[in-house]
């Protein structure tokens, strides 16, 4: 008997709730989902943000190996050559990219570089350097720029520096 009146209560108990505890739980779920795509979407943003950093400073990097390959070395005639013209002389690609430059296995990085002559002044004497006396000598100043893309990325960047450079007197 107790049995029976203890099903009846249970019963009539089950018949008077109006389902709070399942609304309750649908919206925590709710919550939680939306919780979660929005952390989804913000670690998208930030990787996107960081590999855009990735690839700007892998040009930066670029155009500043193009800025010291057009003018050391080998490519130090692109120095006389730029003097010879009087204009802007643009330095051949060859000087300045490796062909087998790639990031990634898939974007080609490419750069352009462009010495411009400026002006010549006297060679400053330096005591103990060797050609400083400014006998036999001329000093150059040029404007060095470079500009370098990476492929597929969009990341470009252009960087300028002056140098002064001794070259013999024509």
């Amino acid at each position: 008997m107790v049995k029976k009146a203890y099903k009846i209560q249970s019963l009539q108990a089950m018949k008077t709730q109006q389902g709070v505890v399942l609304l309750v739980a649908l919206v925590m779920l709710l919550v939680i989902t939306i919780i979660g795509v929005s952390a989804i979407g913000i670690s998208k943003d930030k990787t996107q943000v960081a590999g855009n950093s990735m690839y700007t400073l892998l040009a930066y990097q670029g155009a500043e190996s193009a800025l010291a390959r057009s003018v050391t070395g080998a490519a130090q005639m692109n120095l006389r050559d730029a003097a010879a013209a009087g204009g802007v002389f643009n330095v051949p690609t060859s000087h300045i990219n490796d062909s087998n430059e790639k990031i990634n296995g898939i974007a080609n990085m490419t750069s352009k570089a462009t010495i411009t002559p400026l002006k010549s002044t006297a060679c400053a004497i330096v005591s103990g350097v060797a050609g400083s006396t400014g006998t036999g000598f001329k000093c150059r100043v040029f404007r060095v720029s470079a500009e370098t893309s990476l492929a597929l990325t969009g990341a470009r960047t252009r960087h300028t520096e002056g140098r002064e450079v001794n070259l013999p007197k024509p």
